[in-house]
């Protein structure tokens, strides 16, 4: 390395071998260095992530967050981003979240691997915890794939969200965007969710049985809903003031080519 101090590849393999003997520090420095030759790598900076918040003891608080955020910019499908963004919203009870990053991460991951059985469960039990102690309006993530069957018939809520032009200065590209369907009874329990970012408006959405949170909880099951949109700078799905939302009134589920307007606050 003092040789060829700029030999990606060099730095990369210090960088393992000193992960693998639990010298993270220097795991995580030797990262730095390959991640600045290859700024684009999601895979090392997915790495770098890891090595950086085990040398903090375990916490993705500051820097090693900011890595694994840059690594799904890069790679909104890298496994090892997918599983670490999820721990990190599971520690600080943002249920939702960790649901929404480890369902994405067992979709791309084969049935027969065994992580797919151990991220089943991360998954069932961060919907247990949501369903018992995170206020409404709950979440569920975002499930990539075919369309279910209640897609097929028809069961489904299609449309658009935009934003005001007047909150666009309010608005940073990389807050989180939730849209859900309730019941129209009133219940604040959304039966199906879709999570993005902010960037992504103006965005088309599908509110369908895939975006459930629970088998018992499903927009195909209801006549009417509520569906709303909303703009949250904490990465929360419970609503909190400076948020920014719109919705509609009373729809039938089947309603197609809905438009919905982010264009007020939340008190």
């Amino acid at each position: 390395m003092d040789k060829e101090p700029t030999n990606a590849e060099t730095w990369a393999l210090l960088a393992r071998t000193q992960y693998a003997v639990g010298n993270f520090s220097e795991a995580a420095a030797a990262y730095a260095k390959v991640s600045a030759l290859l700024p684009e790598n999601a895979d090392l900076i997915a790495d770098y992530a890891d090595a950086l918040a085990m040398s903090q003891g375990r916490t993705f608080t500051g820097r090693p967050l900011e890595l694994v955020r840059r690594a799904l910019v890069l790679n909104p499908k890298q496994w090892k981003a997918l599983a670490m963004a999820g721990s990190e919203a599971f520690e600080r009870r943002d249920y939702v979240a960790a649901i929404d990053y480890w369902q994405r991460l067992h979709n791309i991951t084969p049935p027969e691997a065994p992580i797919a059985q151990q991220l089943q469960g991360s998954i069932d039990r961060a919907r247990e915890l949501a369903g018992s102690s995170v206020p409404p309006p709950l979440a569920s993530g975002f499930v990539e794939g075919a369309p279910t069957r209640s897609s097929a018939d028809g069961r489904t809520v299609t449309g658009t969200v935009t934003l005001s032009a007047a909150l666009m200065s309010k608005v940073q590209p990389d807050d989180s965007v939730f849209i859900f369907a309730r019941p129209a009874d009133g219940s604040r329990m959304p039966v199906a969710v879709v999570r993005a970012r902010a960037k992504e408006l103006p965005l088309q959405f599908t509110l369908d049985d895939s975006r459930a949170m629970a088998p018992s909880a499903k927009i195909s099951n209801l006549a009417e809903v509520i569906v709303t949109a909303r703009v949250s700078r904490s990465g929360n799905a419970i609503p909190a003031s400076g948020d920014l939302e719109g919705g509609t009134e009373k729809i039938k589920v089947g309603s197609q080519g809905v438009a919905i307007t982010i264009d007020r606050a939340v008190p």
